[in-house]
């Protein structure tokens, strides 16, 4: 199968991204999300001949609606989008070719090959769901159990409750998809659901200060490990301005990795 130009694109994603930027500044986005469909993760020089004379006009604005690991810049939506096309595309690949032992053309000689089968997708999508269940589960047991009282406060109720709802809902959004396939074809996909699915696979769940304080050791920012994971622990996760953070890495990237904030290596000792 040759690569799939196609991916699942949700406007409020872009929207969401681009809301403070000009209209020039958006040009310059879209630049990047066709960039990176093709080539995949971007370094800032490619991204400067990409945008050309726009760069240095455009760049600030969007480079904190990037990720940046390794060096490399990427849209995280967009990525995660592709990946998902591409188990889909194996998916469908797969059940051309087999079924029950008999090649496709062997099946129907109306067989289109836009269309896929039922029972394929069903797989995909209940493994999808139970792995995505048991990683909240686990990342829940790791918060309750690791969060170090940094702060004076224990994990709360609150975030024990909000990951019992995720998955409730995540059941109940498994059961309408179910509800929605039939023998060999698929029924129309009800748009409001699948929003409200990509809503729920979005919910923030906290990192473990393991976890965030791994990170910025291995960014070379570990000194401010610990007071940047306080500061966001006793604001409930949310940033300087009152917003929810649904980006923990991309925050310590755009607001913490600074070359002020890095650590200092003592020449006598060749520690840190």
């Amino acid at each position: 199968m040759s690569n799939d130009p196609a991916f699942l694109f949700y406007d409020g994603d872009a929207a969401r991204d681009v809301s403070h930027m000009s209209r020039l500044e958006r040009g310059c986005y879209f630049d990047i999300i066709q960039a990176q469909k093709k080539f995949g993760r971007l370094s800032e020089e490619i991204i400067k001949k990409i945008l050309g004379k726009d760069f240095e006009t455009c760049w600030e604005s969007v480079k904190i609606c990037l990720s940046y690991v390794e060096h490399m810049y990427f849209i995280e939506w967009l990525e995660n989008s592709i990946n998902k096309r591409k188990l889909f595309c194996e998916s469908r690949k797969n059940n051309k070719t087999v079924k029950k032992g008999h090649h496709m053309l062997n099946i129907c000689e109306s067989y289109d090959e836009h269309m896929v089968n039922a029972n394929a997708i069903e797989d995909v999508i209940k493994k999808e769901d139970e792995k995505e269940i048991e990683k909240r589960n686990q990342r829940k047991r790791d918060i309750s159990g690791h969060v170090p009282d940094i702060s004076g406060h224990s994990a709360s109720a609150s975030a024990s409750a909000s990951a019992s709802g995720i998955k409730e809902k995540i059941k109940e959004e498994k059961a309408g998809a179910d509800q929605g396939l039939t023998r060999g074809c698929l029924a129309p996909l009800d748009k409001d659901k699948d929003k409200d699915r990509k809503r729920i696979k979005k919910e923030f769940i906290p990192p473990t200060y393991e976890e965030f304080k791994n990170y910025c050791t291995e960014n070379g920012f570990e000194n401010i490990a610990e007071r940047a994971f306080k500061g966001y622990f006793e604001a409930a996760w949310h940033d300087a301005k009152g917003q929810p953070i649904f980006n923990w890495k991309q925050k310590l990237q755009n607001g913490w990795f600074r070359e002020e904030n890095k650590n200092v290596r003592n020449a006598a000792t060749g520690t840190s």
